[in-house]
């Protein structure tokens, strides 16, 4: 029996529980935890249009059938979850070791790379799942099938696939609700004087469609590649959808994508303000 002992250096691990001079709601631990309660309430409530978006995006036919509609839902709320703990909880991480002097001198920027950080980290656990999920929708085999017939049929190494637009995509996502929103917002509040409520529906609004918009092209790009084993590549992948009918093919879906980016970002964002401050509210009170 062999044991290996690494050294962990003792400066990362407060800042793992929580970074000197804040509080524990906002630690990486607590951001971790409460974006898996976060990720799990947006899968419950917007999985349909989920459904929807997948089945335009590869031109099949269309069901309202709730069977249907929550096919997959459980690999998506198990696999949604830990995205968003991973999002919340590594941007904390990288947030309480960045240098405080560019937060104070850059914090739009710091934010941004931040937040890129965690979307791509993100993509490690979206990837996979989303394979799996894609292919299940059209199969209609139980979760645990379908991942066994793809690693049987395909090795393990298919479970990689389309890993970097994917990671490309969770980027940019991350980016747009954990940076462009509190941007938007904030200037909303303070030089616009909107009220808070008017500036969270319109900041929300705003960085929900611009993410759904430049996002879209890769979303739809990494849906096809991954319903589409026999596409060897993801140009491959991006000349199929081109071919279908120009490059407006690659914005197919957009509507109930756009749809759900929007109320995903209201149902996160909230979520995290809400979540944050019940948590701080609860150790004032201890």
């Amino acid at each position: 029996l062999t044991c290996v002992c690494v050294r962990v250096p003792k400066r990362i691990i407060p800042s793992i529980i929580a970074a000197k001079g804040s509080s524990m709601a906002e630690s990486p631990l607590m951001q971790l935890n409460i974006g898996m309660a976060a990720g799990c309430i947006e899968v419950l409530l917007m999985q349909p249009t989920l459904a929807l978006k997948n089945a335009h995006q590869q031109n099949r036919q269309i069901s309202l059938a709730p069977s249907v509609l929550y096919r997959g839902v459980v690999i998506n709320c198990l696999a949604y979850g830990p995205i968003t703990a991973t999002q919340f909880g590594t941007k904390a991480f990288v947030d309480s070791v960045t240098p405080h002097a560019w937060k104070t001198k850059q914090p739009t920027t710091c934010h941004i790379a931040t937040s890129t950080v965690a979307g791509v980290t993100s993509a490690l656990i979206a990837g996979p799942s989303e394979l799996v999920m894609t292919q299940q929708q059209t199969s209609g085999l139980t979760l645990k099938a379908q991942a066994r017939a793809l690693v049987r049929q395909h090795g393990a190494g298919v479970l990689a696939r389309g890993l970097g637009v994917t990671a490309g995509r969770d980027g940019l996502y991350s980016v747009g609700y954990l940076a462009l929103h509190p941007a938007v917002e904030e200037t909303l509040t303070t030089k616009c004087n909107l009220s808070k409520n008017a500036s969270f529906a319109l900041s929300g609004a705003f960085s929900g469609i611009f993410t759904a918009v430049v996002t879209q092209p890769l979303d739809t790009v990494k849906t096809v590649y991954q319903g589409n084993l026999s596409m060897r590549s993801i140009s491959d992948a991006t000349a199929t959808v081109v071919d279908r009918g120009g490059v407006s093919e690659l914005f197919k879906g957009l509507v109930p994508r756009g749809f759900r980016i929007v109320a995903a970002t209201y149902i996160l964002v909230g979520c995290k303000k809400v979540l944050t401050d019940a948590v701080q509210y609860l150790q004032n009170h201890e």
